[in-house]
């Protein structure tokens, strides 16, 4: 299982241990892949770098006929996006993001994101931020959770390139935001369309759709 993190990277400790109780030291906007491999009660890591190889590039583009530069800068999403990709082609299965609540470690996060897997079929990326009482994400986190953090950044720059988007539905439970906020946050992502005609909502839970 990979996992997206922007929690605070222990380069030099093992196990569920590389992942830190507080944000990236470069910053919350900081992302790190991690693949997760559970042997027994245990989970053993490995930090995917950073950038990846022209070498690399070139072999992902041949393999999976990518249209792009082999020459510029591409990182470990791009090694990841097309694993994932083709794993749910050849298997069969739906992509689940899953971004956690509050009060969770990664014992937690990984538990969840197994037991999803395992009921609905499905494969589970979970982003994992630091929010096991590390401290506060400082200016991301601050007025909303990270979940809705996150949509907010993946519907960016434009209404044209989230139309892009791969994903069918995401779905919000964000027991610390009410709906008018939500659709305040989001309403200027949908040029052209009001906010509310493009997400069906449940006001008791705030389970959010985008349509």
């Amino acid at each position: 299982m990979f996992v997206v993190t922007n929690r605070k990277v222990n380069t030099r400790k093992e196990g569920l241990d590389l992942f830190g109780d507080t944000p990236n030291t470069v910053g919350p906007n900081e992302l790190r892949l991690v693949k997760v491999t559970k042997q027994g009660s245990h989970y053993t890591t490995e930090l995917l770098a950073d950038r990846l190889t022209q070498a690399e590039v070139r072999e992902l583009k041949r393999r999976h006929a990518l249209d792009i530069d082999e020459r510029a800068d591409w990182y470990a999403s791009l090694r990841v996006a097309c694993d994932l990709m083709e794993q749910a082609a050849r298997e069969k299965r739906h992509l689940l993001v899953y971004v956690h609540g509050y009060n969770n470690d990664m014992k937690d996060v990984l538990g969840t994101a197994e037991a999803l897997q395992a009921i609905y079929n499905v494969i589970v990326l979970p982003f994992s931020w630091p929010a096991n009482g590390g401290g506060a994400v400082s200016g991301t986190a601050a007025y909303l959770d990270m979940g809705n953090y996150v949509l907010k950044y993946a519907l960016r720059p434009s209404a044209a390139a989230a139309a892009k988007l791969i994903f069918d539905n995401v779905s919000l439970v964000a027991a610390d935001a009410n709906n008018a906020a939500l659709k305040a946050v989001f309403s200027d992502a949908f040029e052209g369309r009001r906010a509310e005609e493009r997400l069906s909502y449940a006001a008791d839970i705030n389970a959010y759709r985008l349509m």
